[in-house]
């Protein structure tokens, strides 16, 4: 039987840089101005988006995704149409634990109707887009005390794109530095964010992975407008 979770609102900072060994430079910190860092396990994601064939979900702003997590978990969720200012996005996120791998063609669980459009809702969906991350994990608290909750994490993601018809490829990677809130305010967020671009080569990113990926596999602006049958580029 599935797990659902209620509706959770997303706050993260995205940034990016095309040198990677700056997240050797942040995850060998162990204090941020006030603020201190302590390692978390890593993390190996594998997600897959899936949609209509005229991308009806994207066009919404919207996303679902299958992800799993590790050798055998798996959950789907519906990302919301949010805000984003400066490098701060904020999204609606419903997700659901599924007991088992996902099967296709697949028809999301009835707790994430909400998360969709009406016109998508009992349509079987297939997959549009592919991403593998390594994700390495830094909690940011206020002190070093164990029991200490934390502000955010730090994610240092190393995201590679497939095209799920061709799986066997890669045809992207790069590389990004998500802080998502957990306890914190956004001022502290805010704080956080200026501290790793002063310090690092990283710079605000307004788009989130899948509308990233879309372009580079389908053409820029893919998503935003309606098509009958999604050209393919020759990425």
């Amino acid at each position: 039987m599935a797990t659902t979770s209620a509706v959770l609102q997303e706050v993260e900072v995205k940034l990016l840089t095309e040198d990677v060994t700056v997240f050797d430079q942040i995850a060998a910190c162990s204090q941020f101005g006030p603020f201190c860092l302590e390692r978390r396990p890593t993390l190996q994601l594998q997600t897959t988006y899936l949609d209509t064939a005229d991308f009806l979900i994207a066009r919404h702003a919207l996303a679902l995704r299958l992800r799993r997590i590790g050798d055998d978990g798996w959950e789907v969720s519906t990302k919301g149409q949010g805000q984003v200012k400066g490098a701060i996005h904020a999204r609606p996120e419903r997700t659901v634990v599924l007991p088992s791998a996902p099967t296709f063609p697949f028809v999301p669980p009835e707790e994430l109707a909400g998360g969709l459009p009406a016109a998508a809702i009992g349509q079987t969906l297939a997959p549009i887009l592919v991403s593998e991350v390594e994700r390495q994990r830094l909690a940011i608290k206020r002190s070093a005390e164990p029991q200490e909750a934390a502000l955010a994490e730090i994610a240092l993601d190393t995201a590679r794109y497939r095209d799920p018809k061709a799986p066997e490829r890669t045809f992207a990677t790069f590389y990004e530095v998500e802080v998502e809130l957990e306890t914190g305010t956004q001022d502290e967020l805010k704080q956080i964010s200026r501290f790793l671009q002063e310090r690092f080569p990283l710079h605000p990113s307004r788009d989130n992975k899948l509308h990233r990926g879309l372009a580079l596999l389908y053409g820029p602006g893919v998503w935003k407008v309606p098509y009958a049958s999604p050209p393919r580029s020759s990425v």
